[in-house]
């Protein structure tokens, strides 16, 4: 009775099942918000839908897709009973792929055959080396008969060389072709080794309507970091202060015309309560911060071929962490791969290209805010490909290890990134929505976006220290600058349209004043030079007094008024023997502990103003000093 019942239920359940209607689901990326770390992503597609019951299948979605992150909204009139998601891999070879790996097989033929071609041009040789003796038996040669058989052996043996040099230079050319086939063989490739997540949603429409459904979810494989440009026209206009953000990701998707929001939250954050954890006092105090630190590290490097070194682009490269994978990518046109946002610690990273040995890197460890650079030179693994060695071309790869160097600093300059590991308190969870759609590539290259721009009003003044150096540098003071909502994060400084260099706002400062050097202006002239008139040594039993009196000029050759600050100092004794006296400051404000001497000054257009300060020093005659620095 027992195994009837379950019969009967099984099948009421398989006769339930097939009344529910599959459907793949076509849907596209409508908008995504990128966070400081990972991105939301919502896809939108169009339903038509009658009566009845539906098994939704959205395919082909990233593998690092986080489960519990997804929410499917916008079905009306219907009810949504189940949400579920599994890994797939549904790769099936392309007519295209089938095409090229057709042209492989015979371009690799045509290789064999030369090559057959050339063993036998190397049976023949050996064949007359070996019967290369003239003598006969019991009888020498005649002259006439040694003459026609040098002839004969020149010609041959010549005749050989030329047509195995051909035959080696057209094997050169099928090799770099078969190369190329089989760059684009991995592309494919590269697509079809991925793993993927399918989504499946079950649900049920009480009448026929039309819907927009809408399905989100969270990636981590993505993120922006803040860039700030500074730019000053002029010290009479206020300071133009453009937001930027550098947007990556390699999530496999391709964000094509997508609306972006970047918010400064960061979802991945554990948002559960401390706890305390047991404190055994012979084990030190517990490292709280590793079970809290999100902060996450970087991949870089490059794939190439390891006996030529060209580069292999659309290579695989797969990140593993416990023998699961965890992140994925392939290299680009120059050979480089770049694989971002990687929670600290230690992975297992495998590249591979077709018609080449896999090469695996284990231990590799990836520290907070660190960029850790693996490369990757492949062995060519096709037997049909041995190398074929052609007279004058050996020596190419001469040289190559200084190329590789100046790879790696192409590669370090181009994934120059900022991990925020702290933010202003102030700012808690901001959102910029940006006006007009971006394309991002899934290649985990930095893209720059503009968000927005604002004019401050700020306080510009001059600061010279010409002891160290008669440069005037121009200083942009903005107070209550918190207000701003600022991330931490690198500034390009650009002054009357020239980019002057670089700086970095710390936004955890607690100066309520920030200071922005906008670099030197040369129409600020400044010299500092000893007065020797006043210089003077006086004799007092066994001690000596030297008088030293600097002069300051500063001019302004600019056609407004400007504030400038010099600095300069006077030498400080620890010796109670040396005695120092500052006998004339020209009203500066002294610090006595340090000896710096500070004058704040206006200057109008044209004008010109000199400072002075006067100092004496008595010391020991035994004792040599330098006063006049």
């Amino acid at each position: 009775m027992k195994n009837l019942f379950i019969i009967l239920f099984v099948f009421i359940s398989q006769i339930a099942f097939s009344n529910v209607d599959t459907l793949k689901v076509e849907s596209k990326i409508t908008e995504v918000t990128v966070f400081l770390q990972g991105a939301q992503v919502t896809r939108s597609a169009k339903l038509n839908l009658i009566k009845g019951k539906f098994l939704l299948l959205f395919e082909r979605l990233p593998y690092e897709l986080n489960p519990e992150s997804i929410q499917v909204e916008g079905m009306n009139d219907c009810k949504i009973l189940s949400v579920k998601h599994k890994y797939t891999n549904p790769y099936r070879k392309s007519d295209s792929e089938i095409e090229i790996q057709a042209k492989i097989d015979s371009e690799e033929l045509k290789l064999q055959t030369i090559q057959n071609e050339i063993k036998v041009f190397d049976i023949e040789e050996q064949l007359l080396m070996d019967n290369r003796i003239l003598s006969k038996k019991g009888e020498g040669s005649s002259i006439k008969e040694i003459k026609e058989a040098a002839d004969f052996y020149r010609q041959r043996f010549n005749e050989i060389k030329k047509e195995k040099l051909k035959l080696e230079t057209i094997i050169l050319k099928l090799r770099q072709g078969i190369k190329k086939l089989y760059s684009q063989l991995n592309k494919f490739a590269v697509e079809g080794k991925k793993s993927y997540t399918q989504i499946q949603i079950l649900i049920e429409c009480e009448k026929q309507n039309m819907s927009m459904l809408r399905l989100k979810y969270y990636v981590f494989s993505s993120g922006w970091t803040p860039s700030y440009d500074y730019r000053v026209e002029d010290i009479s206009k206020p300071l133009v202060l453009v937001y930027n953000a550098k947007v990556f990701q390699s999530t496999g998707e391709k964000w094509n015309n997508v609306k972006l929001k970047l918010a400064t939250s960061n979802p991945a954050i554990n948002n559960n309560k401390p706890e305390l954890m047991p404190w055994y006092i012979e084990r030190g105090f517990p490292d709280y911060k590793s079970f809290n630190n999100n902060t996450t590290g970087m991949i870089s490097g490059s794939i190439f071929d390891s006996e030529s070194n060209e580069n292999l682009l659309f290579a695989l490269i797969k990140l593993y962490k416990d023998g699961k994978l965890i992140k994925s990518t392939q290299s680009d046109i120059d050979g480089n791969y770049i694989i971002k946002s990687i929670i600290p610690g230690t992975y297992k990273l495998v590249a591979s290209y077709i018609g080449y040995k896999e090469e695996v890197k284990q231990n590799i460890r990836v520290l907070q805010g660190k960029i850790v650079y693996i490369d990757f030179g492949l062995k060519n693994g096709n037997v049909h490909l041995d190398n074929i060695v052609v007279t004058g071309m050996r020596g190419r790869t001469a040289g190559m290890s200084s190329k590789r160097k100046a790879k790696r600093e192409k590669i370090k300059r181009k994934t120059k990134y900022f991990i925020p590991t702290t933010m202003n308190k102030v700012i808690t969870n901001l959102e910029y929505e940006i006006n007009i759609p971006y394309s991002i590539p899934s290649d985990g290259m930095d893209y720059n976006i503009k968000m927005k721009e604002i004019s401050i009003p700020v306080e510009y003044i001059y600061q010279v220290v010409p002891k160290l150096k008669n440069d005037a540098f121009l200083i942009a003071k903005i107070p209550d600058w918190t207000e701003l909502n600022l991330l931490s994060g690198k500034s390009n400084i650009y002054y009357q349209g020239t980019f002057v260099g670089e700086s970095f706002i710390d936004a955890n400062q607690t100066k309520d004043t920030l200071n922005i050097s906008l670099g030197k202006d040369s129409n600020i002239i400044v010299e500092r030079k000893v007065n020797k008139r006043t210089k003077a040594k006086k004799f007092f039993s066994t001690k000596l007094k030297e008088t030293i009196e600097w002069d300051i000029v500063i001019k302004n050759k600019k056609d407004t008024n400007i504030k400038i600050i010099i600095k300069d100092q006077v030498p400080i004794s620890e010796n109670k023997s040396i005695e120092i006296e500052l006998i004339e400051s020209f009203n500066s404000k002294i610090d006595k502990k340090t000896g710096i001497l500070v004058w704040l000054l206006d200057i109008k257009p044209d004008e010109k103003k000199t400072i002075s300060f006067k100092y004496s020093v008595k010391y020991p005659s035994r004792i040599y000093l330098s006063t006049e620095f």
